[in-house]
Order: C-alpha cells, then sequence, then structure tokens
C-alpha cells in the first residue's frame, strides 16, 4: 500500500497543467455557459409572454366585471355602443357581445374578447360570464 508521501514524490515533477487540458476545459466551460445564456433568453421571452396574457386577461376581466354591474336594460345596449373594438395599449382590441340567455331575457350571456398579435400571430383571450344585472 503506498503512503501519502509517496504519492506526493511521484506528482513532484508535474510542473502545471499542459496546454490540451486547457484548451479542453475552457471548451467545457464555453458549452455550459453557452446553454446557461440559451436559458436565459428563453426565460425573458416566456416572462414577456406571461405579462402579456396576464395583461390581457385583466383587461376581458375589467370589462366583464363593468358589464355585470350594470342594470339589464343598460347592458343590452352597452356593447351596441362599440362600432369597432376598443384599442388599448395599441397591442390589445376588446370587444364584447351580449346576447339573451335561453328564452328567458332576465339572464345575460356576456362574452368579452381581447385580441393581440405576437410574433405575427393573432392571440386572444375571450371570458364569458351570465349575469341578471346590477351584479348577480
Amino acid at each position: 500500500m503506498k503512503r501519502f508521501s509517496d504519492a506526493i514524490l511521484l506528482r513532484s515533477h508535474e510542473k502545471g497543467l499542459s496546454l490540451i487540458e486547457v484548451v479542453i476545459s475552457m471548451a467545457i466551460f464555453a458549452i455550459g455557459f453557452l446553454a446557461i445564456a440559451g436559458l436565459m433568453v428563453a426565460t425573458a421571452r416566456n416572462n414577456t409572454t406571461g405579462n402579456t396574457l396576464t395583461h390581457a386577461t385583466l383587461l376581458a376581466e375589467a370589462k366583464v366585471e363593468y358589464l355585470k354591474a350594470l342594470p339589464l336594460d343598460q347592458l343590452a345596449n352597452a356593447c351596441l355602443d362599440q362600432n369597432e373594438p376598443e384599442i388599448i395599449d395599441q397591442i390589445f382590441t376588446r370587444e364584447c357581445e351580449v346576447k339573451p340567455l335561453g328564452s328567458t331575457h332576465t339572464i345575460k350571456s356576456i362574452n368579452v374578447t381581447v385580441r393581440w398579435k405576437k410574433s405575427g400571430n393573432q392571440r386572444h383571450v375571450v371570458l364569458q360570464t351570465n349575469t341578471r344585472g346590477m351584479g348577480k
């Protein structure tokens, strides 16, 4: 069995790392660094997409809550006043539709759609709810 002092004596002739070892270690470091940089870019892109989706959902939710608070007689004309969709922050367009639910006219169905373009693709969020007016 070799002792610790023998191992030190055997390695005493080595003076340092060879150029090949340094190049290989730098290549391994560079590959790892590029992988981490790619993850950072993907994370930033996903955060932006998530923020846009959250903003669109909040815009749709705000319109739904506004419409649900109206009395039924005003609710019928609330979305008809808009000939064109609302443009918000030059990114989003918001449209709403109110129609009777079933044969009774005491319950209305509300649909709010928020649309935007992301990377050339049309995206949208649709919220649908039913109301009896006045927040019910």
